[in-house]
């Protein structure tokens, strides 16, 4: 299993907690993008998941999506997406029911290089407002990867006071 990919997920999402927990205001993070390395090869965001989800209610496949005549598609639909999700799950040990309630603000999903010919996942997520569920998150990640035999590095950060 590629150890960078946990790494980068881990990595990302823990500075943002950390930096997060030390005091910094949701305004005052950067934008996922900008967290990102530069050799990012594929980026996606959303930048208020709850936004999303009411933005989507108002439109027409979300009307349709929401018809009760539409339950077999719909149900469908949401068994292929964490059909797809289920390889993230098998790495990390991370369902999509424990990133619910985590997003505070932004969420951005890179696919990026470490290397010529490797390809990684990381995971960034703004937790405004929901520190608890986010270190609960990240707890049970951390764990799975201890069990399957990763291991833990710590660095000094920076823009960060404790060690991440």
């Amino acid at each position: 299993m590629p150890r960078f990919r946990i790494i980068s997920l881990c990595l990302v999402g823990y500075l943002l907690l950390v930096c997060h927990a030390r005091g910094l205001k949701a305004e005052q993070l950067p934008p996922s993008e900008k967290l990102l390395p530069n050799t990012t090869q594929g980026f996606f965001a959303i930048n208020s998941v709850e936004r999303l989800s009411e933005h989507w209610d108002k439109t027409q496949i979300g009307h349709l999506m929401a018809d009760p005549v539409m339950e077999p598609f719909t149900k469908d639909v949401r068994r292929q997406f964490e059909d797809r999700w289920s390889s993230v799950h098998d790495r990390l040990g991370l369902t999509l029911k424990d990133l619910q309630g985590v997003p505070g603000g932004d969420v951005g999903i890179g696919l990026i290089a470490p290397a010529p010919g490797k390809a990684a996942l990381a995971l960034v997520i703004d937790v405004t407002g929901n520190l608890d569920k986010a270190n609960e998150m990240l707890e049970n990640v951390t764990k799975t990867q201890l069990e399957r035999g990763a291991k833990r590095l710590e660095l000094n950060v920076e823009e960060c006071p404790e060690k991440v």
